[in-house]
């Protein structure tokens, strides 16, 4: 088994990233230790390196948008730079160590020109579905003030060019890169979980022993939105395109 893989974990945020990292971890991939908590919206946690997280954040800031931006097309300044590398080289002789954070989507040319023995876990989710479920996290975090106010269509609006602007990005990325980009649908492991792990042990050799994920899976929080009208078309068809690129 090759002993010093690296793997950067990602995805639009509300993609199933938390549950599926916390289950990779118990598969065997090293997600570090300085991880951020669980919130009331994520009670089991988030399973995000803090390190990375506010490194991603600070860019982010640096650039003046949010979390939920639709550009990938951001500036990178040297401080930020710096940062990356000392923490590679921080982490670099760990076995199989890895770093999960959605905001890594907006990143992944540059993380991989640091660093070329990276590979990349993509997780994908619905747009609808992605949506939705930020709405609901933003609701439930808001006092009542605010939801008295709240413009949800325009969120929801902002959420879905997020979730494109994020997945357009790991389509492009997967394009370039096929052989180390391995994408996971996230209902796939409701009943596909040991063919993921199998996959990924095939793929890139890796030294992982699969691990029940029932126990870890809350149905009520990954659902699939049914709506009778689709969303815009675009939407459909870049995670239609990203679903080809599964291996298992």
């Amino acid at each position: 088994m090759i002993k010093d893989n690296a793997i950067i974990i990602t995805g639009m945020h509300r993609s199933g990233t938390s549950l599926i990292t916390r289950w990779l971890s118990y598969c065997g991939i090293n997600i570090g230790t300085n991880l951020l908590h669980g919130t009331s919206t994520n009670p089991d946690g988030h399973f995000e390196d803090l390190e990375v997280l506010k490194l991603h954040e600070s860019i982010l800031q640096y650039n003046g948008v949010d979390y939920l931006t639709s550009s990938s097309d951001l500036n990178i300044n040297e401080v930020h730079e710096q940062l990356a590398i000392d923490y590679i080289n921080n982490r670099i002789g760990e076995k199989l160590w890895s770093f999960k954070d959605p905001r890594a989507s907006l990143f992944l040319d540059w993380w991989k020109s640091l660093y070329p023995g990276f590979k990349f876990i993509f997780i994908i989710r619905d747009c609808e579905s992605v949506a939705r479920s930020l709405l609901n996290r933003e609701l439930l975090n808001s006092g009542w003030l605010k939801k008295i106010s709240f413009n949800k269509k325009q969120y929801l609006h902002s959420a879905m060019d997020s979730w494109y602007g994020y997945n357009r990005s790991i389509f492009n990325f997967i394009r370039k890169y096929p052989e180390d980009s391995f994408v996971i649908n996230c209902y796939d492991v409701f009943d596909s979980a040991d063919l993921i792990v199998k996959s990924l042990i095939d793929r890139w050799f890796l030294d992982l022993q699969y691990h029940d994920i029932g126990s870890m899976i809350r149905k009520d929080k990954l659902v699939m939105s049914n709506a009778e009208n689709s969303i815009l078309q675009k939407y459909d068809e870049l995670h239609s395109a990203l679903n080809t690129y599964r291996t298992y």
